[in-house]
């Protein structure tokens, strides 16, 4: 999905070549924790040859901070409603409370989307 939402915005004209290189030099700017992946030049080059790990990160970790100011907000807010889902079922540990939390919020992504 996170993949796919990319290409939809790039072809909308929504995320631009100039926001994937800007994205990039803020990408590289982040402060990163040990654990989580960097993603070295790929935002600049429009993600090429991503593995499904890395997309996890550009989700849960970058896309959050990198497309604020850049996606349009509504955009934005309907975008937030995956990674909140994404954020429940990533964890090591899910419970049933968890799967009713990311259903709502895929739900509601569904729907915006």
């Amino acid at each position: 999905m996170t993949k796919r939402m990319m290409e939809k915005w790039r072809e909308e004209g929504l995320i631009t070549s100039e926001h994937l290189a800007e994205m990039q030099q803020d990408a590289d700017s982040i402060i990163i924790p040990l654990g989580i992946t960097l993603l070295h030049n790929k935002i600049g080059r429009g993600f090429p040859f991503m593995k499904a790990d890395k997309w996890k990160f550009w989700c849960l970790v970058y896309s959050p901070v990198l497309l604020a100011g850049r996606l349009p907000s509504e955009d934005l807010c309907d975008w937030m409603e995956f990674v909140h889902a994404c954020k429940y079922l990533a964890r090591p540990s899910i419970t049933v409370e968890d799967l009713s939390h990311a259903h709502d919020f895929l739900k509601s992504f569904g729907q915006k989307c």
